[in-house]
């Protein structure tokens, strides 16, 4: 594995702590960390921090490492044809779609991917896009492959910025950085008060105002004033006259996100969720830079809103693209539910949240949106992209491209988020200790901060998690230390139980199970969980249905192997759950091992469950079922 490196939309407060990377002899072998850290800090620290990507490794036969393997394998590295992507620079032509937004998007996977396994071809390819828009950029800054100031521009430049700045935090390359500067420049030449209105540019009024994110990263990174005032302006867009009004409905009006309303876009009802939830982000970031609370109290407010009201079972939101009002949650595949933009963002959305405030309810949020919703949407056996993925249906998977069809937004954002994955299995603390955030088998090897100062060690997880609710975790280290070690105890459990050297520790579902302790080299923490089978209400959109749900994982009946007719088969409520795995009938070529029998429905034939996210995993070829009709 190579450098240990954060992306530049995870960075915490406070100077890189360079981890260690592998125990030889007792002794830690260096790895290089970010080449640039941003020269302006945070003025709100994050309580918690990623552990570095080579400082750790997920076992590519459990579940979120064989995502990890597809995502890369399959998707980064073998379904993306960079040249057609980076054409629109080397000839002049136009795409139907821009090509910057998804080369942005693809850098910061790349860029990941390549922290996470060192492979030097994965880099080789960042160094062309860098080079690319690099060589093509105009005088001005101008970097698009549209008309000017068009639908996409200002939007397609936000990723060509993200991409650029990700170049260099990644490389050092000070082309990059000064090519990102010229896009900053572009901006403030032409928008901000006495220029042109922001938020009648575009497609999308929040679309555009979107860049305020990447303009955040710049300032950090440059340390010019200029770019806080275009972030400052940005703000003050939102709130004026033609502005979505986005701050002021989210703190101090109904504080709900239907009632936030693009000023430009006509797509349906004018709440489009990527643009929304887009632009939240680049609050969140303008709360990290400046302290404000109704900044941090938007993306809260938001959080809450769109957890009670408008939240999927699956961990996503939207049909057509847009929030709808107070749990109207259709789940057809005529109701376009879940753009994977959305079930993205939604999750970059938690993970920041997280570290900000060390808050495991933003883990249970992100497990649900990973195991379920995202897993769903790529195609397990090639990496292609379904751009919507609904409760009842199929899921055309297709490889979206830049000359037609669907656009590849949604491939493109899955793909960057599915890379992310290792930010969220485990965390440090800032100021004394680690925590354990997902139970998927692998290991890390990293510094930690202790009452005493900084601390190596090793954590091993073994786990068959989420088929089964046991998991071991062994501790190595030159010497012992004491810490606080956090065990997350998901939402969903009754009964969470931690053992070590004969003590039993119970957690309460939806918090911390902190363990304080002198931990010696060799110990080892045995943890039971119910995964908690449960059946789940219809509500107002499925009244009179019921969806069947596994910790973290909701179930579903899938065409391949339902003997019955999936239409007829009823669940009765009343009846014992007691799930059967039942992995004989998965057939032969099916990615996934797990398939449970329940007593609870009723069929004239063979009725198997199996979780959503494996359903329906030959894409049009076979219909799957989440909610399924009471007796």
């Amino acid at each position: 594995m190579a450098g240990a490196l954060r992306p530049v939309d995870a960075i915490a407060a406070g100077p890189h702590e360079a981890p260690r990377n592998g125990v030889k002899n007792g002794a830690y072998a260096e790895v290089r960390p970010w080449v640039r850290e941003p020269i302006v800090a945070q003025k709100v620290a994050n309580l918690c921090q990623p552990i570095a990507y080579s400082a750790q490794w997920i076992d590519p036969n459990s579940l979120l490492g064989r995502r990890l393997e597809i995502n890369l394998n399959l998707g980064l590295l073998g379904a993306i044809d960079l040249g057609s992507y980076l054409g629109p620079y080397r000839e002049g032509t136009r795409p139907l779609w821009p090509a910057g937004e998804y080369l942005g998007k693809f850098m910061q996977a790349y860029s990941r991917m390549y922290q996470y396994t060192g492979d030097t071809s994965i880099l080789d390819r960042m160094n062309l896009i860098a080079t690319t828009w690099i060589t093509a950029q105009k005088g001005d800054g101008w970097v698009g492959t549209g008309d000017r100031w068009g639908a996409w521009d200002i939007w397609e430049h936000k990723y060509t910025l993200l991409g650029l700045l990700e170049h260099y935090a990644l490389t050092g390359n000070q082309a990059s950085l000064t090519a990102a500067r010229k896009v900053g420049d572009l901006i403030y030449a032409n928008f901000g008060p006495g220029k042109r209105d922001l938020m009648q540019t575009g497609s999308w009024a929040m679309g555009s105002g979107s860049i305020l994110e990447p303009m955040t990263y710049l300032y950090r990174f440059s340390g010019d004033e200029t770019y806080l005032r275009v972030c400052n302006d940005i703000l003050r867009a939102y709130e004026g006259e033609t502005g979505p009004k986005i701050v002021t409905i989210l703190t101090r009006g109904s504080k709900r996100v239907y009632d936030v309303t693009d000023t430009v876009s006509r797509w349906h009802n004018g709440r489009k969720g990527y643009e929304m939830l887009s632009c939240i982000i680049g609050i969140i970031r303008m709360y990290e830079l400046t302290g404000r609370p109704e900044y941090l109290a938007t993306a809260t407010n938001a959080w809450q809103d769109i957890s009670d009201n408008r939240l999927y079972i699956t961990g996503t939101s939207t049909t057509h693209e847009t929030f709808r009002e107070d749990h109207v949650l259709p789940g057809e595949a005529a109701d376009e539910v879940g753009e994977g933009c959305v079930t993205a963002h939604w999750i970059l959305l938690n993970h920041l949240l997280f570290y900000l405030s060390a808050d495991p309810k933003y883990i249970d949020a992100i497990e649900k949106s990973l195991y379920n919703q995202l897993s769903a949407s790529q195609c397990s056996s090639n990496a292609h992209q379904a751009y919507f993925a609904p409760l009842n249906g199929t899921r055309p998977y297709e490889l979206q491209n830049i000359l037609g069809g669907q656009p590849p937004c949604c491939l493109s954002s899955v793909m960057r988020t599915i890379s992310r994955i290792p930010e969220v299995i485990w965390a440090k603390f800032a100021d004394d200790g680690l925590a354990i955030l997902l139970y998927n088998q692998g290991r890390l090897t990293d510094r930690i901060m202790t009452p005493q100062g900084p601390h190596f060690l090793s954590l091993e997880l073994e786990s068959e998690f989420p088929r089964t609710g046991n998991v071991s975790i062994m501790i190595k280290s030159d010497k012992p230390a004491e810490y606080r070690l956090a065990l997350r105890v998901p939402a969903w459990t009754n009964r969470f139980q931690a053992r070590i050297d004969g003590q039993v520790y119970s957690g309460i579902p939806g918090t911390f199970l902190t363990i304080r302790r002198r931990w010696q080299s060799g110990d080892v923490i045995q943890i039971t969980m119910d995964m908690n089978d449960h059946l789940i209400e219809g509500g107002p959109s499925y009244a009179g249905y019921y969806a069947f749900q596994r910790g973290p994982q909701i179930l579903a009946l899938d065409g391949r192997i339902c003997l019955a007719a999936m239409g007829e088969v009823r669940v009765n409520p009343s009846e014992a759950i007691n799930l059967m795995s039942r992995t004989d009938t998965l057939p032969k070529g099916w990615i996934g091992d797990q398939a449970y029998a329940t007593p609870a429905l009723v069929a004239s034939g063979r009725a198997i469950l199996v979780p959503f996210a494996d359903a329906g995993q030959n894409g049009q070829a076979h219909a799957y079922r989440t909610w399924i009709k009471a007796t």
